[in-house]
């Protein structure tokens, strides 16, 4: 019924593509320091979401209008860094008054 894939050419090209792509990270206190943070806000985003949904929700729409502003002032010839910070905080407040539809979506 379903054609059987081949698990080991998956693996392969999905190292190449990570190899390609990702520069080898060395050992270091900063990225051992960052992989831990970013491990703790995975943890964090998995099992506190119910009560942080609306600040998650935010942050998102902020990044979002940051880089939205930001493509925008390319387009117009407007400073990118003014631009980037309306169009993110246009977009978190937008984001915090309707973060339940932004979770529906």
């Amino acid at each position: 019924m379903f054609a059987q894939i081949d698990q080991e050419s998956w693996t392969q090209t999905f190292q190449q593509l990570l190899h390609y792509y990702l520069p080898p990270l060395e050992n270091s206190p900063a990225v051992n320091l960052i992989s831990l943070a970013c491990v703790a806000a995975g943890v964090f985003l998995t099992f506190r979401s119910l009560k942080s949904e609306q600040f998650v929700v935010c942050a998102f729409g902020t990044v979002a209008g940051a880089w939205i502003g930001y493509r925008i002032s390319l387009l117009v010839g407007t400073p990118g860094p003014i631009s980037a910070a309306v169009g993110a905080v246009l977009l978190a407040a937008l984001a915090f008054r309707t973060y339940r539809w932004w979770l529906a979506a």
